[in-house]
Order: structure tokens, then C-alpha cells, then sequence
């Protein structure tokens, strides 16, 4: 059930992170002083060659989005500091072939937009940083799907089970 609401928590601030933006309008040095120094410090020991960082605090959670080994990614952690997953832009060609093959076929009249790769936190932590080897975490992939009429995030599991997961325009 927590992973249910973290990945529900996750994607409704990534959905509003990845579909607007602020114009270039937040103050950087304020936003981080806002955050926690425990996050701050999560995310240094495991982002620490992470460059261009800005950190967002929502009423849901306090991100940071910044650019790690070429790729941009956002970092989720709770308001209490707990580490919760990380996200990335990738390709539709990534998710797995059978998704992509009923995407493509169900969705005919849609266009395909962003794709982004949710890998949570690992569940079982022993410490504080035992989050920081997360690449054997189960990812979950969203795929932005739209037309002239509306626009919808669909989730698309690794054994290729593609649910509709939230209603963006």
C-alpha cells in the first residue's frame, strides 16, 4: 500500500513538474534553503558529480532536478527526508516490446509524447543510506499519450502490463 501512494504521490508532482514549467521565475538560493539538510545531504552522497541542480518543495514532496552522468533526472524525497525514487526522460524503444506493441496498436489516434523511467527507492532499508544502490529496483515507466481532445499518462510495468494511471487534460 505505501509503495501505491508513493508512486501516486511521485507521479502527480512529476506530472505537474515534466508538463509546466515556471518560466525560469524560482529564486534557486531560497528553494535550498527550504530543504531539509538531511536531504541535501541523501542526495549528495548519492548524486555527488550531480551538476545544475534546483531543488522544488511542493506541498507533497521536495525534489531536485538536475543533470547526473549526461542525463536529467528529478529526485523525490518526502518533506520528512525520506528518500522516495528518481526519475528520467527516456525513449518509447526502452519500455518493454510488448507494451509498445499494445500502445501503439490501442492508442492509434494518439500521439506519443514524454516517456519518463520511475525507479523508487528500494523498500528494504536498513540505514539511512541503503537507498543509494537503486539500479536493481523495479522500474515503472510513464508514457504521456495525446490528441487534439485530451492528453492522459498511461504506466507501463516490466513484464509489459500498460494501465491508465492519471488524466492530464
Amino acid at each position: 500500500m505505501k509503495k501505491v501512494y508513493i508512486t501516486a504521490l511521485l507521479i502527480s508532482s512529476l506530472s505537474i513538474s515534466v508538463f509546466a514549467t515556471d518560466g525560469g521565475k524560482k529564486d534557486k538560493a531560497k528553494a535550498e534553503t527550504k530543504v531539509s539538510s538531511t536531504v541535501l545531504n541523501q542526495f549528495t552522497y548519492e548524486f555527488k558529480d550531480a551538476q545544475a541542480v534546483t531543488w522544488v518543495i511542493d506541498g507533497n514532496c521536495q525534489k531536485a532536478l538536475f543533470t547526473y552522468e549526461g542525463t536529467a533526472m528529478t529526485a523525490f524525497y518526502s518533506l520528512s527526508g525520506e528518500y522516495m525514487g528518481v526519475t528520467n526522460p527516456t525513449a518509447f524503444a526502452k519500455i518493454p516490446a510488448d507494451a509498445q506493441k499494445e500502445i501503439s496498436s490501442k492508442y492509434k489516434e494518439y500521439t506519443i509524447g514524454e516517456v519518463i523511467e520511475f525507479r523508487p527507492a528500494a523498500t528494504n532499508s536498513a540505514s539511512i543510506y541503503s537507498f543509494s544502490s537503486y539500479s536493481n529496483d523495479e522500474k515503472v515507466y510513464f508514457v504521456d499519450l495525446k490528441n487534439d481532445k485530451e492528453e492522459f499518462l498511461l504506466r507501463v510495468t516490466p513484464n509489459a502490463s500498460v494501465f491508465f494511471f492519471k488524466q492530464v487534460k
